[in-house]
């Protein structure tokens, strides 16, 4: 992270993973990894990491069934098994369902659970004062994972042969988020990374393609999301989750694909973003466009204006000078796969 630490990491991993058929209604995958890396982290004299050097090791299994109730219902059945050294054994189970009503229209549902395992950042990070910032930030050597279960649901359906639309609603609820504990003594003040914040989100996302012509092709999507946050007893966080809680309440986009004479093509994304709450962040809008052009298989070169709408927009960081924009742009751009 340039002008704040330099980090050098080794990483070597193993992978398996097999998958069989069992009879005609299981279809089993199982597998596991097991992944070591050791990370050098050298700040500077504010901006530290106690150990500098440290070595992490991960490993587990996982197991999925998916299962054949009925030719157009599916069960599935999983969980992953993960032992690591922040916080030693972790359990992150799922159960989906799918079924299918022809072949135009399907229902789901989903439980999961996942975990964030901690890093350096939680754990080793020292922030001193300096001269911006009297306060110091201590990570915690015993904090937790970050857990969520997620609950899940859908529908799609394709009322015409060119057109589709997929609908879901989700719950999500998250405990043991980081938290910033803050500590007071004689000697002054302090930040302690904890784990005493909770959430709550709710939302819908909602998408559709249109196929208007062999070849034109539409896309439009929205997406709105609602977030609750609490604190643990005796919490001593006096931000109640502002910063982690910083999203857009709703976003909406629209996709144009265009396929032209000659190997050209004309894309078209709009999208507009609803205001952040805190740092306030201005809604905004944003056009790109692209005309691509098939010199040979494989081989496209393409020209982008980027931002069109406007000269500039912030879409994160505190109001000021130092805030970052992005700024209307034209690139060119050759892509070549072989």
């Amino acid at each position: 992270m340039p002008l704040q630490f330099d980090e050098g990491r080794h990483t070597a991993a193993v992978d398996v993973q097999h998958g069989v058929a069992l009879g005609t209604r299981h279809n089993l995958i199982a597998g596991g990894e097991v992944r070591v890396s050791t990370a050098r982290d050298v700040g500077s004299s504010t901006l530290l990491f106690d150990p500098e050097r440290r070595t992490n090791t991960v490993g587990g299994i996982f197991v999925q069934d998916e299962i054949a109730v009925t030719p157009a219902m599916f069960v599935t059945l999983g969980s992953k098994f993960e032992r690591n050294d922040y916080t030693g054994f972790e359990v992150q189970p799922t159960v989906r369902l799918r079924w299918s009503r022809g072949e135009r229209q399907t229902v789901w549902g989903a439980v999961s659970r996942a975990v964030r395992l901690p890093t350096r950042l939680d754990t080793d990070l020292r922030i001193l004062p300096g001269p911006t910032s009297q306060t110091e930030i201590r990570g915690n050597e015993n904090f937790r994972a970050e857990s969520a279960v997620a609950y899940e649901s859908g529908y799609r359906v394709r009322p015409h042969a060119r057109v589709s639309v997929d609908v879901a609603a989700f719950v999500n609820r998250y405990d043991d988020l980081r938290s910033q504990e803050l500590m007071t003594s004689d000697a002054g003040t302090s930040v302690l990374l904890g784990n005493t914040l909770n959430a709550t989100t709710r939302g819908v996302e909602a998408a559709s393609n249109v196929q208007l012509l062999d070849r034109w092709r539409l896309r439009g999507s929205y997406t709105y999301l609602h977030k609750r946050f609490s604190t643990d007893p005796g919490s001593l966080d006096p931000t109640g989750g502002r910063s982690e809680g910083n999203d857009p309440p709703f976003f909406a986009t629209l996709r144009s694909y265009l396929d032209l004479p000659h190997s050209l093509s004309f894309d078209v994304f709009f999208r507009y973003v609803d205001a952040r709450p805190l740092p306030v962040v201005p809604s905004y809008s944003s056009l790109d466009l692209r005309l691509g052009w098939g010199l040979r298989p494989g081989w496209e070169l393409s020209v982008i204006g980027q931002d069109l709408l406007q000269g500039s927009h912030p879409e994160s960081g505190t109001p000021g000078p130092r805030r970052i924009e992005y700024q209307r742009g034209i690139h060119v751009r050759s892509t070549w796969l072989f």
